[in-house]
């Protein structure tokens, strides 16, 4: 499995929307050690999720001895990608809304399939 990692420049939360930009100019590739002029479009990668990352050196790895508490700290979700408009503006849905909406089918898949109100 491969992961594909871009560094979005983050804009704003705004309507339970997350604005970032990216160019795709001058992509460096972390896994081939190469740079492109031309990064891979992000058409087709809708889904993928949007974190905050802590930058290198501001927490000690070497106390962090395995994975969950690696992405756990390294890692905040900040969402998931809808959109990539125009070549430049990368849209997402905000974590808040989605965990909102995904209570709310929760509990109408109690209601419905399981008579079960909580």
């Amino acid at each position: 499995m491969q992961a594909l990692t871009a560094n979005i420049k983050f804009k704003k939360i705004e309507d339970n929307l997350i604005w970032g930009y990216e160019d795709l100019k001058n992509v460096h590739y972390a896994r081939d050690d190469i740079v492109k002029e031309k990064g891979y479009s992000f058409k087709g990668m809708s889904g993928g999720a949007i974190f905050l990352y802590r930058k290198p050196g501001s927490i000690d790895i070497k106390k962090i001895d395995n994975p969950i508490d690696f992405f756990d700290n390294m890692f905040l979700f900040l969402g998931i990608g809808i959109e990539h408009r125009n070549q430049k503006d990368v849209i997402g849905i905000h974590r808040d809304y989605i965990i909102e909406k995904l209570d709310i089918l929760i509990e109408d898949v109690k209601i419905h399939y399981f008579n079960n109100k909580t």
